[in-house]
């Protein structure tokens, strides 16, 4: 349990300077000091806690599209609901209810059309891709996905090769002055 208190304000923080939770859904100063109070109860309990590794802020900052975090963020945010619920401590629950609702209204505002997203795409596990109707629909399908799937590789292709030639540029210009 305490493992995740720990991550609360990094996570709502890293929210908060990644956009994914709008300002006025999540005041900084306010969260800083609500989080300090639930760190500072479970520091009191002197818990033995022998995992230092974060739980969910690696997985944030692995997760580089803004889509991305917000598919993730729409698992963690009800995760952390779940978790708020479960702690019974009576001076823990104005912190708890003030942090519950920073990410309740980030959760309804921002999150819900990620995990809507998700919900299809678990859809799909449920294809039965061995049925021949569905096989002659995914082939009809086959050739814009694997268009989909090149113009990925070439707007990263793109981008990293005009980002170089613009670093060439600038180096022509600096040596010449």
């Amino acid at each position: 349990m305490r493992s995740s208190t720990v991550f609360i304000f990094h996570m709502l923080f890293a929210l908060y300077l990644n956009g994914q939770i709008s300002g006025y859904s999540v005041d900084i100063p306010e969260a800083r000091q609500n989080v300090q109070e639930l760190r500072d109860y479970y520091k009191s309990l002197h818990l033995d806690d022998k995992s230092d590794g974060s739980i969910f802020t690696s997985l944030l900052e692995s997760w580089k599209g803004e889509e991305e975090k917000k598919l993730l963020l729409s698992q963690v945010v009800p995760m952390y609901l779940k978790m708020f619920d479960s702690i019974e401590v009576p001076k823990l629950q104005k912190s708890i209810k003030i942090l519950k609702h920073m990410l309740s209204v980030s959760n309804e505002e921002v999150l819900k059309q990620s995990r809507e997203k998700l919900k299809l795409l678990m859809e799909l596990s449920d294809i039965k891709i061995t049925d021949t109707n569905i096989q002659q629909r995914a082939i009809r399908e086959l050739f814009p996905v694997l268009q989909a799937i090149s113009r990925l590789g070439k707007n990263n292709h793109y981008e990293d090769t005009r980002k170089r030639r613009q670093e060439l540029a600038r180096r022509r210009r600096g040596s010449q002055s």
